[in-house]
């Protein structure tokens, strides 16, 4: 599936949160890096959320050279979209030192839109990649200041996940994960024992008095 992109535009290099990740018997080190303050605009919105939900976040006032726009929902600062983006592809450029770091394969979440007057929208992503710990080093060292981003979304489906989970259900089809019972199983035969049981006063009862 091809990717959606964004070209450069301005970013703010906000949280950064390194972690770890296990690969079946490999760990590996990633991390979490939120990026704010990424300018959308009503075009934008559109081709990555789809014909005419710009039109639903933002009223027209005025016309002809005097249009603006503004938030239909101005009572809901933020509005997060609930998908995630399978490998993806970020490139972060640092002003300073004229140089940038390429993250492949990752996962796009938490995009956050804020909506403007004028009709731009301010997006924060979380980007889950695995930076090397010198791009580590650049990202920390930059970390608050002004950069730019662009921004390659990719499918929202996972596929490597998707194979995982057809031969699980292929499985439990199969009668992995447990006993089953069947139509022929002698389910009733054992409530019938139990009501004999129950209707004989069960074990351990004592000769009825005279």
């Amino acid at each position: 599936m091809p990717l959606t992109s964004f070209s450069k535009r301005n970013c703010i290099i906000g949280k950064l949160n390194p972690r770890t990740e296990n690969h079946g018997d490999e760990v590996v080190n990633a991390c979490d890096i939120v990026l704010k303050g990424v300018p959308f605009d009503r075009e934008d919105v559109d081709k990555l959320c789809g014909k005419y939900v710009a039109a639903a976040l933002y009223t027209e006032e005025g016309r002809g050279n005097s249009k603006v726009y503004k938030p239909m929902l101005p009572m809901f600062g933020e509005l997060r979209l609930i998908h995630v983006y399978y490998k993806s592809k970020a490139v972060i450029a640092f002003a300073m030192n004229d140089t940038k770091i390429e993250l492949k394969k990752i996962k796009i979440k938490d995009v956050i839109f804020e909506c403007q007057d004028g009709g731009t929208t301010m997006v924060s992503v979380k980007l889950q990649g695995y930076p090397t710990d010198k791009e580590m080093g650049m990202l920390y060292a930059h970390q608050g200041h002004q950069e730019s981003v662009t921004i390659y979304f990719g499918s929202t489906v996972d596929e490597e996940a998707k194979p995982k989970a057809d031969a699980k259900q292929q499985g439990l089809e199969l009668g992995e994960g447990g006993a089953r019972i069947g139509p022929d199983d002698d389910y009733d035969d054992e409530e019938e024992d139990e009501e004999k049981s129950t209707r004989s006063g069960g074990i351990g009862d004592q000769p009825a008095t005279h």
